[in-house]
């Protein structure tokens, strides 16, 4: 009896000690995150003048076919911006992203806590058989687009500054809600984040995952 009551206590002992230590890290990301809230405030500012100046610099041609959000902090390359049922952009949203690259690559320096996530999105129609050669369903579509945007996004950048700039592809998963037309959610967005917050969460998933486990 005693030797599994001991096992118990040590058990509970070692869990305790791991929650402790996550709230430690929890209390200091917040300490700092709290001493950084008005560069946080900064920071956003500095990308919504960023996302303003790009909006306002837009070819017309693409004006239809690129939404930027300054409170979402994000730019959204709509259909018309590829080629249907092609992972490649068209010619001129190539260079339109050539254009954002030295941006880019000047706000990313100035924020070391700034990371661009590029996302990719189809609509729900399945893939044509005489495009399989090229990717086998949406989702491989949706990631290829991002990664061709990324390319030209990056181009020429170093390389710590390239590991900042992350992508996914999410095919048909993540519709637009109440969206109207199918074609809508074909889409690459851009999205602006901060490293700083993105531990916060991560450190308060796993310590709400111990707590409930316990």
């Amino acid at each position: 009896m005693n030797n599994g009551h001991n096992e118990w206590v040590s058990i509970g002992d070692f869990m305790a000690g791991i929650i402790a230590v996550l709230v430690i890290l929890l209390l200091v990301v917040i300490v700092q995150n709290t001493a950084s809230s008005q560069n946080r405030d900064e920071r956003k500012n500095r990308i919504s003048s960023l996302l303003i100046d790009i909006k306002n610099k837009l070819p017309d041609e693409l004006k239809e076919d690129i939404a930027i959000d300054t409170i979402k902090q994000l730019i959204s390359l709509k259909k018309g911006t590829f080629r249907l049922g092609n992972p490649h952009p068209s010619n001129l949203m190539v260079q339109t992203l050539r254009n954002w690259n030295p941006k880019l690559q000047e706000t990313l320096l100035i924020d070391p806590t700034l990371i661009i996530l590029v996302e990719g999105h189809t609509d729900s129609l399945a893939v044509k058989e005489s495009s399989k050669k090229m990717f086998k369903d949406n989702v491989e579509l949706s990631l290829m687009r991002a990664q061709n945007s990324r390319n030209y996004l990056i181009e020429r950048w170093p390389i710590h500054l390239k590991e900042r700039v992350g992508i996914s592809g999410w095919g048909k998963n993540r519709p637009i809600p109440n969206y109207i037309h199918i074609d809508t959610n074909r889409r690459v967005e851009i999205r602006f984040e901060f490293s700083v917050d993105s531990h916060v969460d991560t450190i308060m998933k796993k310590l709400d995952h111990l707590l409930k486990s316990k």
